[in-house]
């Protein structure tokens, strides 16, 4: 349970941290593996070359950069293994894989699920708690939303009433084409602006980010 020193919230963000730093080291140790599976072949490309550039009598040949070269190979060869590649139960191929690069990525998973199951039981167990200190925020926004709203229907209002004297003046003077020119709200808009003011006559709690079984009641604002 959250201790008196920390909230249930400062709790459930540091074992959020925990997943993504875990997350993290996997992700090091999948790219690790993936060049682990091809040191192999990156030591035996140049062993290769060299003996097709000697088959071609391109280059002469030289014992000591030959040794060097599959010496390379050997020691690629300490550190990987080959695992059998299967399709519907069968063995189709084999892959080269480094096992202590591989055993590395097996561990990093293995932390990984446990800082999620960690996240997952404290969220279970603690979720009054989470829940209780995340309401008063949103209360705070809910409040800062209906203010804006409020500035912004009585805002259109006048900005409806300036388009109404314009086009009253035009009328009165015979001046349609000014009329034309004057700015208009498009029917999203419209229909928009209608919805929030909806809200705030007919339903303010619909503008508080919080499931309504949370919402304080009459009892405890009284």
């Amino acid at each position: 349970m959250a201790s008196s020193a920390t909230t249930a919230t400062e709790q459930l963000e540091g074992l959020r941290a925990a997943v993504h730093e875990a997350q993290r080291r996997v992700t090091e140790a999948e790219a690790a593996a993936l060049q682990g599976r091809r040191r192999l072949e990156r030591a035996r490309g140049p062993l290769l070359a060299y003996f097709e550039q000697l088959g071609a009598g391109e280059i002469e040949a030289d014992p000591e950069e030959e040794r060097r070269l599959r010496a390379a190979v050997t020691e690629a060869q300490s550190h990987v293994s080959t695992r059998p590649v299967l399709a519907d139960g069968r063995t189709v191929d084999f892959t080269p894989v480094d096992d202590e690069a591989e055993a590395r990525l097996e561990g990093a998973r293995r932390a990984l699920e446990a800082r999620r199951n960690e996240l997952y039981v404290f969220a279970s167990e603690n979720v009054g708690a989470l829940l209780a200190e995340r309401v008063p925020g949103s209360l705070a926004v809910a409040e800062r939303l209906r203010t804006a709203l409020e500035a912004l229907v009585a805002a259109d209002g006048a900005w409806s009433r300036e388009i109404a004297g314009y086009r009253g003046l035009a009328s009165l003077a015979g001046r349609d084409e000014l009329a034309e020119q004057l700015p208009r709200r498009t029917d999203a808009q419209r229909q928009a602006l209608a919805e929030w003011d909806s809200l705030l006559r007919d339903d303010p709690g619909a503008l508080v980010p919080v499931p309504r079984s949370l919402l304080p009641g009459p009892d405890d604002e009284a």
